[in-house]
């Protein structure tokens, strides 16, 4: 069922978002690009401040995302400021928490509490070729990265 919405999703949301938005690790690196493709996540304010808190009529929002990471490059491991759901839609991606990792491929649902932290690799092959689907709550608290050691 995946295979065959997810082409017409991805082609909608790139028609609908004004453009894709680069989104990179604290590095500088392109990590994926980002299609806003219901409303913008983040704005400026006439005043100059950046806004991101949506409008209490505004319960979630959506994104696609194309994942397209140099080869072996991963993510910080993080949190959300919100609730969150990914759904992968094509390509495979692997989730790490500090107490294992899955493999996500298309169809593959995650549902996360604004605790959960996390980082994704995209597997040696599926550089560009992996898109997810990323739906979001409102935020409730500022985004954490973390350092994780064995103990």
């Amino acid at each position: 069922m995946i295979d065959k919405i997810a082409p017409w999703l991805i082609l909608w949301a790139i028609r609908r978002a004004r453009h894709p938005l680069r989104v990179v690790t604290f590095g500088g690196d392109l990590l994926f690009q980002r299609y806003e493709f219901l409303w913008p996540d983040e704005y400026l304010l006439e005043s100059g401040r950046m806004y991101n808190r949506l409008p209490w009529w505004r319960p979630c929002n959506a994104f696609i995302h194309r994942w397209c990471p140099a080869p072996e490059q991963r993510e910080s491991i993080h949190d959300h400021p919100r609730w969150s759901i990914t759904l992968c839609l094509r390509g495979r991606i692997i989730e790490r928490t500090p107490w294992g990792e899955r493999l996500l491929k298309p169809g593959s649902i995650v549902f996360r509490s604004h605790k959960a932290i996390h980082s994704f690799e995209v597997p040696r092959g599926y550089q560009g070729k992996t898109w997810t689907l990323f739906i979001v709550g409102r935020r409730k608290h500022r985004q954490n990265t973390y350092v994780v050691t064995p103990q």
